[in-house]
């Protein structure tokens, strides 16, 4: 389990820089060549978090046929919060250059209230698979997403650049 996970993140960790180095579409703005990465990589970090749920915690049958729709469910969910940030974060790439006191107070509060819809979202989501799955195999599956997210962050950190 434990090596499962590892190469799982090494695998993300690798592939942030590399969408991040994507030369830009022909005419397209820096705000919307951050947003199509952003979304290519969304979609890959789901598709990563459910394998890794899928190898990392073992389920029976009736346990797989009550979670994965709510754990679909829970990525679905997941997925607006994230739309928001890749939307907060194009455009403060389409305005990093021109940011007033004010445009990057609010990206930072916008960064500050993604980060309670997540936390609020974990939550929730922990209480209902307790419930499906048990104690320990829905802690694992919030731990493993907590993992994936803390690695997404630091690796969106490396080339989302500082407000000034």
């Amino acid at each position: 389990m434990r090596r499962t996970l590892t190469v799982s993140l090494f695998a993300l960790m690798f592939a942030m820089p590399a969408f991040a180095q994507e030369p830009a579409a022909a005419g397209a703005n820096d705000g919307e060549r951050v947003k199509a990465t952003m979304v290519k990589f969304q979609d890959d970090l789901q598709a990563l978090e459910a394998d890794a749920v899928a190898k990392n915690v073992t389920l029976n049958a009736e346990e797989a046929a009550a979670f994965w729709p709510q754990f679909k469910a829970y990525q679905t969910e997941q997925r607006k919060i994230a739309d928001g940030q890749i939307a907060a974060v194009k455009d403060y790439a389409d305005r990093f250059k021109t940011l007033t006191d004010a445009d990057a107070q609010a990206y930072v509060n916008s960064l500050l209230d993604r980060d309670q819809q997540v936390h609020d979202l974990r939550k929730k989501y922990l209480a209902l698979y307790t419930k499906t799955i048990g104690p320990r195999k829905a802690a694992t599956v919030i731990h493993l997403g907590r993992k994936l997210g803390f690695a997404t962050q630091a690796r969106l950190a490396e080339v989302i650049p500082l407000v000034h």
